[in-house]
């Protein structure tokens, strides 16, 4: 029983059931993992790992840490729709989020969906749509230009699904 939770995500109410329920949270946990909407507690509580794409440009995988064989940059997103990063280069870049139904561009803005927009500088970058590993059910998100993951990024290549 215990390795079909071994590794694996799940919410607290799933977990905290877990000892009642066995059974009850196994299905829980199974519908959650075709679960493709952040809550708001999720997307902020969350340490996030970032990286670009290749398809960013090489600008970008230039200085991103995660191509110079570097750990991925640790994103935090806060409910104010603000984020912080521990990536020098990065650190003093503004980059606000709001929910991808958001009809304006208010940091924070919108309902829970399964897409994050991402504002750099005052500028849209493209959404990021929200989707599941499909061996543990982490949350990630990605863009054509870039990924974040709610789980430590594999190093290139470690990771065939990535």
């Amino acid at each position: 029983g215990k390795l079909l939770w071994k590794g694996r995500y799940f919410p607290q109410h799933v977990n905290d059931l877990r000892s009642v329920d066995a059974r009850t949270a196994y299905r829980l946990s199974v519908e959650d993992a075709a679960r493709n909407t952040l809550t708001i507690e999720e997307l902020t509580s969350f340490q996030w790992e970032f990286r670009f794409k290749r398809a960013a440009g090489p600008q970008w995988v230039y200085y991103d840490p995660y191509w110079q064989d570097a750990p991925a940059t640790k994103v935090q997103f806060h409910k104010d729709g603000s984020s912080t990063r521990d990536n020098p280069v990065m650190a003093d870049v503004s980059i606000t989020w709001r929910w991808g139904n958001s009809k304006t561009m208010v940091p924070a803005s919108g309902s829970p969906c399964p897409s994050i927009q991402g504002t750099v500088v005052g500028r849209d970058v493209p959404s990021y749509i929200v989707s599941r590993h499909p061996v543990h059910n982490h949350f990630l998100m990605q863009s054509c230009w870039a990924l974040y993951t709610a789980f430590p990024m594999p190093a290139p290549g470690v990771d065939p699904l990535m």
